[in-house]
């Protein structure tokens, strides 16, 4: 295969980091990245923080191709790294490798969000009872002025 023909995989890592250990966890991915960058194949690095404390950190490793991703995945240097950090996650790493670039563009644990019962109460309330109520009252000088919105037809 080329150089042109090749695609570039991603090795995409996720950590639930113990509340409280984010600091460092911060620090020791910060020392994990500046190796990969050293290594064969390296292109690029994006971490992505949590918003909240207890959430999942992820981080994408972009290398040319897949052997470098198994390569790195296989390093002495990635193992030593793993038992560093153990002792600071929730449970363990989970981990996959995509190639191309259609990682950017699906979630892995994508659950859709339900509002609660209460809010979708308030909001049909709010508009079913002023289209109901509010609407008639305020037309209701033009239905008396025109005879013709008194027909079912039109006045409902």
């Amino acid at each position: 295969m080329s150089d042109k023909q090749k695609t570039v995989a991603a090795f995409v890592i996720r950590h639930h980091v113990i509340p409280g250990e984010e600091s460092t966890y911060v620090a020791w991915q910060q020392s994990v990245t500046d190796k990969v960058r050293d290594f064969p194949g390296f292109i690029s690095v994006s971490t992505f923080k949590p918003q909240e404390p207890g959430e999942v950190f992820t981080t994408v490793l972009q290398f040319e191709g897949r052997d470098q991703v198994e390569a790195w995945v296989r390093s002495e240097t990635r193992r030593a790294a793993l038992e560093q950090v153990a002792k600071l996650l929730a449970m363990g790493e989970q981990t996959e490798v995509r190639e191309g670039i259609e990682y950017w563009f699906t979630e892995a644990e994508s659950v859709p969000v339900r509002a609660r019962q209460w809010k979708q109460f308030l909001i049909t309330w709010s508009a079913i009872y002023p289209l109901t109520v509010l609407v008639p009252l305020a037309f209701s000088p033009v239905y008396e002025a025109l005879p013709a919105t008194r027909m079912p037809v039109i006045g409902n």
